[in-house]
C-alpha cells in the first residue's frame, strides 16, 4: 500500500474512532451521573488569589492539593477556623475529596466545640459538624464508606459515649429531637408493665415505611405499592403471608426456617410482617386479597404442560433441579429470583467450602440475559397462581378516600390546614396538652366553637385519617432531622431480631454504620480499612446499647434534666448471635472438639460479656434470660466453675451479696441498690426501681440474720437508710420537682427548699 493511501486509511480510522467516541459520550455521561462521578461547576462565590487562578486554570486538582496542603499546616499550627474556612473551599471546588468532609466534620465536633464554654454552644459545634457529614458529604459521596463511618463515629463516641466533660447535655439534646419527631406517648400508654420509655423502644416504624411521603400519594395508592412489592422480595405464597402476620417479631427467624426454602430473607419477610401489621385501611384491604387469592390457589404442580410447550422454560426448570431446588412448588421459584437480588441463598448438599462459588455461578445463570424469556414465563405462569387482585383492593378503600377529604375539609372550616405536617402535628401536640386554640377565633368565641371541632377530632369515623396524616407528618419530621430511610429501618431491625431506640445516638451510629458495610460490600479492594472500622462500628454499638441503651426521660428533661442509661437487656441475644455470626469465617480453620459456636479468637470478649450479661439478668430480675445465658456458656467454653449450676455461679461471682458479715461491703452493696432505685423513681421507672429496692431490703435482713454481734448490726432502720439516701440526694438532683416526686413515692418527708442566698452558695444544690 502506498504512503498516502496509508495516510488516508489511518485518517479515516481516527476519524471513526472520533466519530464512535462522539456517540457513546451521552450514555458515558449518564453512566457517570448514576454513579455520582459528575462534578458541580467551580463556585463562583470561591475568592481566588493571583496564584490560585491560574492553578484552576490548569484544572481543580492542583488547586486542591494547594489548599489541602495548607489547611494541613494551619490545622498543626492550632488555627482550627482558619482551617475550617479553607476545607469549605475545598468541598466546593471537590465535592468528591471524602476525607476533606471528614475533616470538616470532625473538626467541628472535635476541635472548634471544645473552645466554647457554654454546653448550648458546645452542642451546636457538634450537631454542625455530625450534620455536615450527613446531609452533605454523603449525598455527594454515596459510595464512600469513609464517610459512613466517620458520621457513626462522630454519634457513637462524642454523642453517645463519656468522653466530653458535657456528654449529658448532648444525650439530653439527642433525645429530645427524636421525641420531638417521633411523637410523645398517648395519654393512656403508660400503665403498670408499661413506661414512657416504652414507646421509643418499640416505635411503630412500619407505619411510617407504609404511608406515602406526600397527602396526595394516599389516592395515588402508595401504600398498596409499597406492601405489594415487599410482598414480592419476601417471596411468599397468600396462604404463607396471612400466617405471617400472626408470626411475633422474635419468632420470625424459626418461622422462616420452617418454610424450608432456600433464597428466603428473614429481613425481607420480618419486614412484610411489620407492614401486614400496621393499622391502616389500605393493609386491611391488602391482606383481604391475600384471603381471596390464598382461598383460590391450588398448590404447586402443573408445569409439564407449559414445559411442553416451551423448550426454554423446559431447560430453566431442569436446571433449577439440577442445583437442588424443585421449581414445581409454589414459592420456590420466587425465592430463588428474591434470591438473585438478595445474594442470600443456601445451595442444598453442597460442601461448605464450596458454597460461595457454587452459589455465585448458580445466581449468575438465573441472572443471564440469555433465559429471561424463560425466566419472564415462569415468573408469569406463578404469578397468575398466586395473583393478587390489586384494582379490588383500591376500589375496596375508595370509601376511606372520601372519609380523608371529608375529615381534611372539615379541619379547614376551622381553619387548620391538616395537609400541612407541621400544623397537623402542631394540632396533635396542642390536643394533648389541652392548650389548643381555633386560629382567628376571639377569645369569647373559643369557648362555643371547640368543643364542635373536638367532637370532629374525637369521631371514629376519621380515625383512620387521623392515623394516616401524622403518619406522614411524622415520616417527614423524622426523615428531615435524622435523614433515615424507614423501610430501611424496618430491615435493620429484622437484621439484628430486635426493635431499637432511636432516641439513642449508638442506635444511629449502628444504623448508618450498616448502611456504610453495605454501601461498601462490592468494592474491589479485598482489604477496605474504612468498611471493617464501620463493621466494628456495628458491633461497639450493639456493646454500648447493652451498657446503657435503656433510657429514661425525666419529666423535667425540657428544663435540663439529664436522661438515665441503663442495661438494655434486650440486646444480649443480639450480641451473642453476633458473636456467632462473626465466629462463622474463624471456626473453618479452628479445631473445634466442642462443636462451639464462639472462634477462640473471641473468646476473652465474650465469656466476658456473657458473664456480665448473667449477672446483669439477675440484677434485674430475669433468672429465665440468666439461665439461657449460662447454658451457652457452660457448652460454648467449659470450665469447672461451671459445673454446680446457675445458683452456684452467682453465689460465686455476686460475693457482695454473699459475704454479708462484712459491714462495710453490705453498706456499699445497700446504698448502690438504692442510690439505683432513687434514680429510677426519679424518671418514673418506677418497676425498676421497686425492684431495687425489695432487693436492697433482702440484703439488709440478709446481713443482720447472719451478724453474731449486736455491735455490727446497723445504726439506722431499713426505713432510716432510705430517708438518709433520699436527703442525700437532695444534693444530686438538678430539680427539686425531681426531688419532691421521689420523696412523695417514698412517703419521706422532704427537706426545707433553699433559701435564694443558700442556692446561691451552693451551686450543685437544687433549683
Amino acid at each position: 500500500m502506498r504512503p498516502a493511501t496509508k495516510k488516508f486509511v489511518y485518517i479515516f480510522i481516527a476519524l471513526l474512532a472520533i466519530a464512535s467516541t462522539t456517540l457513546m459520550t451521552p450514555s458515558i455521561q449518564a453512566q457517570r451521573k448514576e454513579h455520582h462521578l459528575v462534578l458541580p461547576p467551580a463556585p463562583e462565590d470561591t475568592a481566588m488569589s493571583m496564584l490560585y487562578t491560574p492553578l484552576l486554570a490548569v484544572g481543580r486538582a492542583p488547586l486542591v492539593d494547594v489548599l489541602w496542603m495548607r489547611a494541613t499546616k494551619l490545622k498543626e499550627q492550632g488555627r482550627i477556623f482558619d482551617a475550617l474556612q479553607l476545607a469549605k473551599t475545598i468541598c466546593k471546588l471537590q465535592p468528591k475529596f471524602a476525607q476533606v468532609w471528614a475533616f470538616m466534620g470532625w473538626n467541628m465536633a472535635y476541635n472548634i466545640s471544645v473552645t466554647c464554654s457554654s454546653p448550648e454552644e458546645r452542642w451546636r459545634w457538634v450537631r454542625n459538624g455530625y450534620e455536615l457529614i450527613r446531609d452533605k458529604g454523603i449525598p455527594l459521596n454515596p459510595n464512600n464508606t469513609q464517610l459512613y463511618k466517620e458520621f457513626a463515629w462522630i454519634l457513637f463516641h462524642k454523642v453517645g459515649d463519656f468522653m466530653d466533660e458535657m456528654h449529658q447535655y448532648y444525650k439530653l439534646q439527642f433525645a429530645l429531637i427524636a421525641e420531638n419527631a417521633m411523637g410523645t406517648p398517648p395519654p393512656d400508654y403508660v400503665r403498670v408493665g408499661r413506661v414512657r420509655g416504652d414507646f421509643y423502644r418499640d416505635y411503630d416504624f412500619a407505619i411510617l415505611a407504609a404511608v406515602p411521603e406526600t397527602y396526595n400519594g394516599i389516592f395515588e395508592h402508595e401504600t398498596l405499592d409499597t406492601l405489594f412489592e415487599q410482598y414480592r422480595f419476601a417471596g411468599l405464597q397468600p396462604g404463607e403471608a396471612l400466617d405471617l402476620v400472626d408470626v411475633p417479631f422474635n419468632e420470625t427467624l424459626k418461622w422462616v426456617k420452617g418454610l424450608n426454602r432456600p433464597g428466603v430473607s428473614v429481613r425481607e419477610i420480618g419486614t412484610l410482617r411489620d407492614l401486614l401489621n400496621v393499622d391502616l385501611p389500605e393493609v386491611r384491604a391488602f391482606i383481604d386479597q391475600l384471603r381471596l387469592a390464598a382461598s383460590e390457589s391450588r398448590g404447586g404442580g402443573g408445569l409439564v404442560e407449559l414445559m411442553q410447550e416451551n423448550e426454554d422454560v423446559e431447560a430453566l426448570v431442569n436446571k433449577i433441579s439440577e442445583n437442588g431446588f424443585d421449581a414445581t412448588k409454589p414459592g420456590v421459584f420466587d425465592a430463588l429470583i428474591n434470591a438473585t437480588r438478595t445474594n442470600v441463598l443456601t445451595m442444598p448438599d453442597v460442601p461448605e467450602e464450596l458454597q460461595d462459588r457454587r452459589k455465585n455461578e448458580f445466581l449468575n445463570y438465573l441472572r443471564g440475559k440469555d433465559i429471561s424469556a424463560a425466566r419472564r414465563k415462569l415468573t408469569q405462569y406463578w404469578d397468575k397462581r398466586v395473583a393478587l387482585d390489586l384494582d379490588a383492593a383500591r376500589e375496596q378503600v375508595n370509601p376511606y378516600f372520601e372519609e380523608l377529604r371529608t375529615f381534611v375539609a372539615k379541619m379547614d372550616d376551622f381553619g387548620f390546614n391538616a395537609i400541612d405536617g407541621d400544623t397537623f402535628l402542631g394540632i396533635v401536640d396542642a390536643v394533648r396538652d389541652d392548650v389548643l386554640e381555633l386560629p382567628g377565633v376571639s377569645s369569647a368565641e373559643q369557648v362555643n366553637k371547640l368543643p364542635a371541632f373536638m367532637d370532629l377530632w374525637e369521631d371514629p369515623k376519621y380515625a383512620d385519617a387521623r392515623r394516616a396524616l401524622e403518619a406522614i407528618a411524622r415520616r417527614k419530621r423524622v426523615h428531615d432531622e435524622f435523614k433515615i430511610d424507614m423501610m430501611r429501618v424496618l430491615r435493620t431491625q429484622n437484621h439484628f431480631g430486635m426493635t431499637f431506640d432511636f432516641r439513642l445516638a449508638e442506635t444511629h451510629a449502628l444504623y448508618w454504620s450498616n448502611l456504610g458495610s453495605e454501601i461498601g460490600i462490592d468494592k474491589l479492594d479485598p482489604v477496605d480499612i474504612h468498611k471493617l472500622n464501620t463493621d466494628r462500628l456495628e458491633f461497639y454499638a450493639l456493646q454500648k446499647m447493652y451498657h446503657r441503651g435503656r433510657l429514661a426521660m425525666s419529666p423535667e428533661a425540657n428544663l435540663g434534666e439529664p436522661p438515665l442509661l441503663q442495661p438494655d437487656l434486650r440486646v444480649i441475644p443480639t450480641l451473642v448471635r453476633t458473636f456467632f455470626e462473626i465466629s462463622e469465617d474463624y471456626l473453618k480453620d479452628e479445631r473445634n472438639p466442642n462443636n462451639a459456636n464462639v472462634s477462640e479468637q473471641f473468646r476473652t470478649g465474650f465469656v466476658g460479656f456473657m458473664r456480665d450479661s448473667i449477672l446483669a439478668s439477675h440484677e434485674y430480675g430475669d433468672d429465665e434470660m440468666g439461665q439461657w445465658l449460662f447454658n451457652i456458656l457452660k457448652k460454648e467454653f467449659p470450665d469447672p466453675m461451671y459445673f454446680g449450676g446457675y445458683e452456684a455461679f452467682l453465689a460465686q461471682e455476686v460475693l457482695e451479696d454473699r459475704e454479708l458479715g462484712d459491714y462495710r461491703v453490705t453498706l456499699r452493696r445497700l446504698q448502690r441498690l438504692i442510690g439505683k432505685a432513687l434514680e429510677n423513681y426519679a424518671v418514673n421507672e418506677d418497676e425498676t426501681a421497686a425492684l431495687f429496692m425489695a432487693r436492697a431490703r433482702q440484703v439488709f435482713d440478709g446481713y443482720r440474720e447472719r451478724i453474731v454481734n449486736e455491735r455490727l448490726d446497723f445504726d439506722w432502720t431499713f426505713e432510716g437508710i432510705i430517708k438518709e439516701a433520699v436527703d442525700t440526694s437532695a444534693q444530686i438532683f438538678n430539680r427539686r420537682a425531681t426531688y419532691l416526686r421521689v420523696c412523695e413515692k417514698l412517703g419521706v418527708e422532704p427537706l426545707p427548699e433553699k433559701s435564694p442566698e443558700e442556692a446561691a452558695n451552693n451551686p450543685m444544690g437544687l433549683q
